[in-house]
């Protein structure tokens, strides 16, 4: 059946609206602490890393060889999330909906504050939700359509959305129960949704292998980011946070899918709904950031479109006046999500507006995220010039953090060595062997320093004011005469979690004291600043997409 011009107006210009808007605000910031991390890992090649599945540093590599830059970089991102609402407009169109319908969906994931995030910089969630919400619309044609051949398509598509990213996993099963609910064990007689569970399979086979060769060091990641999150977050806060991430007034739309879809309206819809609660539920009980659901909106809000589509049909000043709000808060939401304004302006607009309630610096975290990092470099082939000659060809560079080293390694001098670091995968690549007689450092505990060298003193400090709390204030240590090689001792650097190391006596200080804060942990699942009893604050690094 041919597309109605209403609909064509409504989703070409919901996709062309996002593509433009991300395109122009591209280069506004600079390159975010993961980007820097992506690309890296993108230069080493493999099938996983250690904090996350191996597509969003394939395409990154692929950024590269295009010639580099804000553009190449983030552009996957960009029409991933433009791709996102293409789908959901396929999905409503294949639940019946009208315009109206597409309308309410699209609409719904363009003010959202967590869409509009995701699809701004190069990210895991964006493409998680890309090929889950590609999985679902196929799912739904082998359903209704009973196209055989669709099951491989999905499988398809279900093995790139775990390439993206592992908690793909947890919607994988969430569907396949609710498939089960749904239909009984008959849906499962054939082999087609067999067949495209194990092209599913298939794509992730050389990740799992990767996994077994070293350790599985995704789950020991997994288990502290899990611990930190709740530590950090609480659980409540996650049922709190969809509001914030989600837009308060997609709320009766995604409800009206959900509710209907448990209802069993339509058939097709039920599985979705079902996945939408279970993801919910497991969540909320083990402690998740209020993204992690990202992957399950784009369904639901299909079908509460279509829903509220016949409902509004009748009532067009309703329509009229709920749309028209959607996208006007929509628009101050994109506000301090995007990179419109000085961040300084935004964080003053947070501040003024909400600042009773949560620090901004909780809400504009990754905005911070993409600022100091050729400063960082900068810094560090300062000191890097400043040694001796003779001292420069044995010196190496040490950070504490994956967006530290990534920034060194990104924007350092052709003269001045690449970074090394113990967190995440750069712990699996391990120390260069030819450097580090002459240490230069950040972002690591004096204490651990100086017990592996004679030598360790202050040359200078890195301050960025608009960068992260934790990515300005740090001291830059010079450390000489090693009592042993750094690989003897690389162990206690590895860090697959994202707080930062104290040592023995709590009392290393990673920024000056006037930085500290004595506001709680941030909510909303923001990562924030970590406060224990006997400690300065240490704060871990962002995770975008984590």
């Amino acid at each position: 059946m041919p597309w109605s011009r209403a609909s064509l107006i409504v989703v070409g210009t919901a996709c062309l609206v996002e593509f433009v808007v991300h395109l122009v605000l591209v280069k506004e910031y600079g390159y975010h602490g993961d980007e820097l991390y992506f690309l890296d890992c993108g230069r080493r090649l493999a099938f996983g890393y250690v904090d996350h599945a191996p597509l969003v540093p394939w395409l990154a590599r692929l950024s590269e060889a295009m010639g580099g830059g804000l553009v190449a970089l983030r552009l996957p991102a960009i029409l991933a999330g433009a791709g996102t609402l293409l789908l959901s407009a396929l999905l409503v169109r294949e639940w019946g909906g009208g315009w109206r319908a597409q309308l309410l969906a699209l609409g719904s994931l363009l003010v959202a504050p967590a869409q509009l995030r995701i699809r701004a910089m190069l990210n895991i969630p964006v493409f998680e939700v890309l090929w889950c919400t590609a999985t679902a619309y196929l799912v739904v044609r082998a359903l209704s359509r009973r196209e055989r051949w669709t099951w491989l398509a999905a499988g398809g598509a279900l093995g790139l959305a775990l390439l993206a990213k592992h908690s793909a996993l947890l919607w994988a099963a969430a569907l396949a129960i609710g498939l089960l609910v749904t239909y009984g064990r008959s849906l499962f007689a054939s082999r087609w949704p067999w067949l495209g569970a194990s092209l599913a399979s298939a794509l992730l086979v050389p990740n799992l292998a990767w996994q077994a060769q070293h350790g599985f060091p995704t789950l020991e990641f997994l288990g502290a980011l899990r611990a930190q999150v709740v530590e950090q977050q609480g659980r409540a806060l996650f049922a709190a946070g969809q509001l914030l991430y989600f837009h308060p007034l997609t709320v009766p739309i995604w409800v009206a899918g959900v509710v209907s879809g448990l209802r069993q309206q339509k058939p097709e819809v039920r599985p979705f709904a079902l996945l939408f609660v279970l993801l919910f539920a497991f969540f909320l009980l083990a402690g998740g950031k209020p993204y992690y659901l990202a992957s399950a909106y784009p369904p639901v809000l299909a079908a509460g479109g279509v829903v509220l589509e016949r409902w509004l049909e009748q009532r067009p000043f309703e329509r009229r006046a709920f749309v028209t709000a959607m996208l006007s808060t929509g628009a101050v939401f994109g506000v301090v999500s995007l990179p419109l304004l000085p961040l300084q302006t935004v964080d003053g607009i947070l501040r003024a507006a909400l600042g009773w309630v949560v620090p901004p610096i909780a809400l504009t975290h990754d905005l911070h995220g993409m600022f100091g990092w050729r400063e960082h470099a900068a810094t560090i082939d300062s000191v890097y010039q400043a040694l001796p000659e003779a001292k420069r060809r044995q010196a190496g560079v040490l950070t504490g953090s994956y967006s530290q080293a990534g920034a060194i390694n990104q924007f350092r001098s052709p003269g001045t060595p690449p970074a090394v670091s113990g967190h995440m995968t750069y712990y699996l690549w391990g120390p260069d062997p030819s450097r580090g007689a002459v240490l230069i450092a950040y972002g690591v505990p004096l204490e651990l320093l100086e017990r592996h060298y004679q030598v360790c003193r202050e040359h200078t400090r890195i301050e960025v004011p608009l960068a992260r709390p934790m990515d300005t204030g740090l001291p830059v240590y010079v450390c000489e005469q090693p009592r042993g090689a750094m690989a003897t001792w690389w162990h206690e650097l590895r860090r697959f979690g994202h707080k930062l190391p104290i040592g023995p006596s709590g009392s290393e200080s990673y920024r000056p004291e006037s930085s500290r804060t004595d506001d709680p942990a941030y909510p909303f699942g923001f990562t924030a600043p970590h406060r224990t009893a006997s400690t300065r604050w240490a704060p871990p690094d962002a995770a975008a997409g984590h």
